[in-house]
């Protein structure tokens, strides 16, 4: 078995598609709004479904009195990002332009989106900011968006392939 290093750059045109590590952004782009269906549907379905929207957000409010407005704004801001990953997902697979750019900001905004929800309820109840499933969700959104960035801003893949 030999491995053959070439001295010449590929041109354009075998870079075009959605091939190397694309794949791997595109499943994710894919995985990403069916795991927050997954992992919010439950809650959503208790609230909403159940019959208890009303009297959750009634005792919320003498208890805490900004939480119903929290989990307001954290319901808006998942219905957000629900859609901007679909939107992603148009975007990734009809290779448009706006893809790259998109994508950062989305997977920037994610684990900035946690930290602030995560400092309003601190600050608006006696939870602790820091829980488990918190920093595990910043360490998780954080290292993605450390590696996935740099290879949207400098890869010629992306560059070729992301061109209508």
């Amino acid at each position: 078995m030999s491995i053959k290093f070439s001295d010449q750059e590929p041109d354009d045109k075998s870079l075009q598609g959605l091939g190397g590590w694309l794949v791997l952004i595109g499943i994710a782009t894919v995985l990403t709004p069916v795991g927050m269906v997954l992992r919010e549907q439950s809650v959503y379905r208790k609230v909403f479904f159940e019959g208890n929207f009303s009297s959750i957000m009634a005792r919320l409010a003498t208890e805490h009195p900004f939480i119903p407005t929290l989990i307001t704004l954290e319901l808006i801001c998942n219905i957000c990002f629900f859609i901007a990953w679909l939107y992603l997902g148009f975007l990734f697979f009809s290779k448009r332009k706006l893809f790259p750019r998109f994508f950062i900001w989305v997977v920037i905004l994610t684990p900035v989106a946690v930290l602030l929800d995560s400092v309003a309820i601190a600050f608006t109840t006696n939870v602790s900011m820091f829980d488990t499933e918190t920093v595990l969700g910043l360490l998780k959104n954080s290292i993605y968006a450390l590696i996935t960035v740099p290879y949207m801003l400098g890869s010629k893949r992306v560059q070729a392939t992301f061109i209508s």
